[in-house]
C-alpha cells in the first residue's frame, strides 16, 4: 500500500488567517515521536517547531481558527523536518509519505528503526537511590531465571551464580499501582512483587505463600539485569499484568505499548525505580 498526499486528503483550507495542510493523526504522532525517544517531550517538540505547546496541540485538536488534524502552510516545512529529523536513515520522500499515513505507518516505522523504546524512560527518568539489595545465605523459594549474553555495562551490585538475594524499594506505593520489571538485554518478563501496606515498599520477588519474603538467583548465565519498578495512578493495562502469572516474556508489540501507556501518565503521578546487577 502507498500512502500518497492527495489519497489522504491533502487540504489547503482558508479561513481567512491562512492555509492549512491536512496531517491525520498529529497527536498519536507527536505521541510516537516522544514514546520512541526522537525528541524527549511535547516541549522538546514545541521549541524545535518555534511554537508554544499549546499551538502544536491546537494543530492536532483543532481551535477556534482552524480544523483538527491541521498544520498551518507555512509551519508545515518544519513540521515535516520534525519527522525527518526523527527518520534521519529514511529517505525524504518515504518520510513524507509516513507523515500523511496513518499513525500506524509511523509506529512500524519507528519500531524497526529504534526499537522498543520503553528503556529510554527508564534511563532519562529512573530512580536508583531508593532501591535496596540484601543477598541471602539461606531459603531457596521464589527463584527467576534468565537468559542472555554478557553486556559490557556497569551495574549498581554484583553476585555470582546462583548467589540468592532479593529487592526492596524504599517508596510510598500506596493508592498506586506497580509493575515489577526484569530486563535481561532483550529479554523482559514481569517480577512478582508485593507491597508493605504498613510502609509502601514494593519487595520483590514478593512474599512465598507462607507468607516469607522470597529470594531470587541466576544459576547459569552472566550479564546485566535490569529490575525496574513502574508506579503510576492508572491500572496497569491486562495483557501487560497478566504476563506475570503465564510465565511469558514481553515481546516488542507490548513494550512499546507499555511506553505509550507510561509516556500518557501525568508526570507527578508517574515514578520509575531501576536497579543493575551483574552476575558473574
Amino acid at each position: 500500500m502507498v500512502y500518497s498526499q492527495t489519497q489522504f486528503r491533502t487540504e489547503f483550507l482558508f479561513k481567512g488567517v491562512g492555509m492549512g495542510v491536512f496531517v491525520r493523526g498529529i497527536r498519536r504522532k507527536i505521541r510516537l515521536l516522544e514514546a520512541y525517544g526522537c525528541y524527549k517531550d511535547l516541549e522538546n517538540i514545541a521549541e524545535y517547531l518555534g511554537k508554544k505547546q499549546g499551538t502544536v496541540l491546537s494543530w492536532a485538536d483543532g481551535s477556534g481558527s482552524q480544523l483538527p488534524n491541521e498544520v498551518p502552510e507555512k509551519s508545515f516545512p518544519i513540521f515535516l523536518k520534525l519527522f525527518e529529523d526523527a527518520l534521519s536513515e529514511t529517505i525524504p520522500a518515504r518520510v513524507k509519505e509516513i507523515v500523511f499515513a496513518p499513525a500506524s505507518l509511523l509506529e512500524d516505522e519507528l519500531r524497526a528503526r529504534l526499537g522498543a523504546s520503553f528503556m529510554y524512560f527508564v534511563n532519562t527518568e529512573a530512580d536508583s537511590k531508593s532501591c535496596r539489595f540484601f543477598r541471602v545465605e539461606h531459603q531457596e523459594k521464589g527463584l527467576i531465571e534468565t537468559s542472555l549474553s554478557r553486556e559490557r555495562e556497569s551495574a549498581e551490585v554484583i553476585v555470582g551464580l546462583s548467589e540468592r538475594f532479593r529487592l526492596c524499594v524504599e517508596m510510598n506505593s500506596q493508592n498506586q499501582n506497580i509493575l515489577a520489571l526484569q530486563c535481561a538485554r532483550s529479554n523482559w518478563g514481569v517480577v512478582p512483587h508485593t507491597t508493605d501496606l504498613a510502609t509502601g515498599h514494593v519487595d520483590l520477588p514478593g512474599k512465598d505463600k507462607d507468607g516469607e519474603l522470597a529470594v531470587m538467583n541466576e544459576p547459569h548465565d552472566t550479564g546485566i539485569h535490569h529490575f525496574i519498578v513502574m508506579a503510576v495512578n492508572s491500572s496497569i493495562p491486562e495483557d501487560i499484568a497478566s504476563a506475570r502469572d503465564q510465565k511469558l516474556t514481553l515481546d516488542h508489540a507490548k513494550l512499546n505499548e507499555l511506553a505509550l501507556f507510561y509516556q500518557e501518565q501525568p508526570q507527578k503521578q508517574r515514578k520509575l525505580f531501576l536497579l543493575k546487577i551483574e552476575v558473574r
